[in-house]
């Protein structure tokens, strides 16, 4: 093997994209036989294949090496997802009447952190990916918070119980 190439020497990504990526040897006569590593696959993982996800924002460098020790790299950095008009709540308010029980929804994404702003008012039943369902038990207000943990938006809903 005289040398190696990759298709691309740096990107960047967002988090959960993926890409394939592309290693040619030369001469190609030479043992085609590649090993793909990352120098940190919490940030980009790497399969056998060449196949990259980006996991969390970061950077990695991704080689492909061939048997002889020649090798090149992609530098890869990884941002948060942009935000997207297409990530809402359910409801932006709500005016529940003791004991009454509510589930809702931040549409657009599945992975979500869920936190209220007085945990008095309500009290969470369950949490399901993007969806929370809650009773109310005591009067009071507070206000229910989505966040969307792939690009760091925050979603609100307004609760009164009375």
């Amino acid at each position: 093997v005289s040398s190696v190439s990759i298709s691309y020497s740096a990107k960047t990504m967002h988090v959960d994209d993926t890409l394939q990526l592309t290693a040619n040897i030369y001469p190609s006569t030479a043992n085609q036989a590649l090993t793909w590593d990352s120098t940190d696959s919490s940030v980009v993982s790497v399969n056998n294949n060449g196949f990259i996800t980006a996991k969390r924002v970061g950077s990695a460098t991704i080689t492909a090496k061939a048997n002889n020790g020649k090798s090149a790299s992609c530098y890869v950095t990884v941002s948060a997802k942009t935000a997207t008009n297409n990530v809402w709540l359910s409801a932006t308010e709500y005016h529940l009447s003791l004991e009454q029980v509510v589930t809702i929804t931040l549409f657009g994404t599945t992975n979500v952190k869920w936190d209220l702003t007085d945990n008095n008012p309500l009290f969470i039943k369950s949490i399901s990916g993007n969806q929370v369902t809650f009773r109310a038990r005591a009067k009071g207000n507070t206000e229910l918070i989505g966040l969307d943990k792939n690009t760091g938006e925050k979603y609100y809903c307004r609760i009164y119980v009375s």
